[in-house]
């Protein structure tokens, strides 16, 4: 009399998505990390060369000024930093303005 063999082993369903990936998991969500990263890191130092302007809101009144376009990010952050000190001059701290920079959009 022979022993019966017992069925061949099959690894259970995956609960999820993740499951699927199994041990090497931790590793591949890491890589899809750094790639989403680098991608991110890529397109935001590329729209610093890009065309900027200026705004500058009014601290009294809310009106938005626009001075621009500067040729990247750093000659508007610039062009900013020397009117706010203008201002700051001319009118003292108590008039306080915002100013911002932003890349210009392509139409």
């Amino acid at each position: 009399m022979s022993t019966p063999t017992p069925p061949p082993h099959e690894p259970p369903e995956p609960s999820s998505s993740r499951d699927v990936l199994g041990p090497r998991r931790g590793d591949a969500l890491s890589a899809v990390a750094a790639c989403l990263r680098d991608a991110i890191v890529s397109a935001a130092v590329a729209d610093l060369d890009a065309p900027h302007v200026v705004l500058r809101e009014d601290a009294r009144t809310g009106q938005i000024g626009v001075a621009g376009p500067y040729r990247d990010a750093l000659a508007a952050a610039v062009a900013a930093e020397q009117s706010r000190l203008e201002e700051e001059w001319i009118d003292g701290a108590e008039h306080a303005a915002t100013y911002r920079i932003a890349p210009l959009a392509a139409p």
